[in-house]
């Protein structure tokens, strides 16, 4: 299986100690070098200290300059190296990185889809501490209608 990430959920992972998820689900995550070097300023070894983050270069510049136009370096790298490598998973939360991921036909996944297949998997007992947890110590910010259909998916909404 092939996994491109852009930096927000290994950001937000590592956050709350649970970055290993990732490769327990997925095995080695591929990472752009500006991904790579936005992570740098998180933690300087964070990269070399899980050794199933690869960093890989992009080789098409051409669609990279384009899309730098609508989005941050990070995401702009992560799309074009998904799409190089026909990756079967794009890493990203952003919306408007999400809307270009479907401009290319790439399959992606955000922070709280990784929540649902790791409870799913057995990673994590519940959805909800630690969709808390991310708002409060990784500062994620997620809209209320999404939170409630993400627990409800994970079979602990309220209603």
């Amino acid at each position: 299986m092939i996994v491109v990430s852009d930096t927000t959920i290994i950001s937000n992972l590592y956050q709350v100690d649970l970055l290993p998820l990732l490769t327990s689900l997925y095995g080695e995550v591929i990472i752009p070098q500006a991904v790579a070097d936005e992570l740098h300023r998180l933690g300087p070894n964070l990269v070399h200290a899980f050794g199933w983050l690869t960093v890989r270069q992009v080789s098409t510049t051409e669609q990279l300059t384009q899309l730098l136009r609508e989005l941050d370096i990070g995401e702009s790298e992560a799309l074009v190296l998904a799409q190089e490598l026909q990756a079967d998973w794009l890493l990203i939360d952003e919306r408007k990185g999400r809307y270009y991921a479907e401009l290319l036909h790439l399959a992606y996944i955000g922070t709280l889809g990784v929540l649902l297949e790791a409870k799913k998997a057995g990673l994590i007992p519940a959805v909800r501490p630690v969709l808390d947890e991310l708002q409060h110590k990784a500062g994620a910010w997620y809209h209320t209608s999404l939170i409630r259909e993400v627990l409800r998916q994970a079979n602990e909404s309220d209603s």
